[in-house]
């Protein structure tokens, strides 16, 4: 008789090294397929607040259009083009009864330190660039604004569309978002 069954009275009651080997093994998989998660987690969110920084952008532009509309007419309405100035902003004329390509980069303004690093404030009109495909230094978004009149001159479709980064070639943005309304006098 074995000792130490002598002393317990119990027949096997302890884990073999196998057993134990194998448990810790299955365990340590385990583990790490939830940590693998963690990172797809993160780019989840932040994807996620990029495409809600991006529809709340074309909205604002939708809103200073049909606003521009109301104050200033159909034909002289406007959009926030910014400058390189922090404290003031400058606004293009958009006639809407016309044909109109403008495209308005964007870039966070403002950090505030939350948890252990800095995160955008707010987003600030940079200014107005020529072609869409180039990138422009410094710059998180970039809008599209395409003005199509669609009846002599009292209706227009805008297709306000936001991609980033704006900071590199357009082969390598995102389109974030996409935002079609009509406006009328």
């Amino acid at each position: 008789m074995n000792p130490a069954h002598a002393i317990t009275g119990k027949k096997g009651a302890a884990f073999s090294l196998t057993e134990v080997v194998v448990a810790l093994g299955a365990a340590t998989v385990a583990i790490v397929s939830i940590l693998a998660l963690f990172p797809v987690g993160f780019d989840t969110v932040r994807e996620s607040a990029a495409e809600t920084q991006a529809a709340i952008l074309a909205r604002t532009i939708a809103s200073d259009l049909v606003s521009g509309v109301r104050a200033r007419g159909f034909s002289n309405a406007i959009v926030l083009k910014g400058n390189n100035n922090v404290s003031t902003n400058d606004y293009e004329p958009v006639n809407l009864a016309a044909a109109t390509n403008l495209y308005v980069t964007y870039c966070y303004e403002g950090h505030a330190f939350i948890g252990d690093h800095y995160k955008p404030l707010a987003l600030k009109a940079m200014g107005l660039t020529a072609n869409s495909s180039n990138a422009v230094s410094g710059a998180d978004f970039i809008a599209a604004i395409t003005v199509a009149p669609v009846t002599n001159q009292t209706l227009a479709q805008v297709i306000v569309q936001i991609s980033a980064p704006a900071s590199v070639a357009f082969s390598n943005r995102t389109l974030q978002t996409t935002y079609s309304f009509l406006v009328g006098p």
